[in-house]
C-alpha cells in the first residue's frame, strides 16, 4: 500500500467546524480543482473523476468523534484505496488537518500517479484554507 499524504495545514477555525466540513462529501465540490472532470456526491459518498487518472468512487465508513474521517473505495476504481481526513485541535480557535490516501498502486502506476495525487490533496486543503 502506498501512503500519499498532504501537507499538514493550520486552519483558523475550531476543530469541530473543520471536522464538520470534511465529514460531508457534499462540501468538497467547492474545493475541486480544474483537473477534476466529474464530481458527484451525497453526504456519505462521492465519485471524483480526475483527468487522465480515472475515477475515485468512495464512501465514508467511519467518523471518529471530531478527529478523523475514513472513507474507502466504493465501486469500480483503477485500484483499491482508503481516504482519511485527520483533524487536530491546536486551540479553541485553530486546528490542523491532513488528508491521507492509502492506495494499492502497482509500481508503474505509483511512478505516474503518486505525485499528482499528493498535489491533489494539497490543493483541496489550500482551497479550503483560502476560502476562509
Amino acid at each position: 500500500m502506498t501512503r500519499i499524504e498532504s501537507q499538514k495545514v493550520v486552519i483558523s477555525k475550531p476543530a469541530e467546524q473543520v471536522f464538520e466540513f470534511f465529514s460531508s462529501f457534499d462540501n468538497y465540490k467547492e474545493l475541486m480543482p480544474s483537473s477534476v472532470s466529474k464530481f458527484t456526491s451525497t453526504a456519505d459518498t462521492c465519485e471524483i473523476g480526475i483527468k487522465n487518472m480515472g475515477s475515485l468512487p468512495m464512501k465514508i465508513v467511519k467518523r471518529d468523534n471530531g478527529k478523523s474521517i475514513l472513507a474507502e473505495k466504493n465501486g469500480d476504481a483503477m485500484f483499491n484505496f482508503t481516504f482519511e481526513a485527520n483533524v487536530v485541535a491546536l486551540s479553541e480557535t485553530s486546528s490542523e488537518i491532513q488528508l491521507i490516501l492509502n492506495a494499492d498502486l502497482n509500481p508503474m502506476l505509483k511512478m505516474v500517479a503518486a505525485k499528482p495525487l499528493a498535489g491533489f490533496l494539497d490543493i483541496l486543503l489550500n482551497r479550503y484554507k483560502d476560502s476562509l
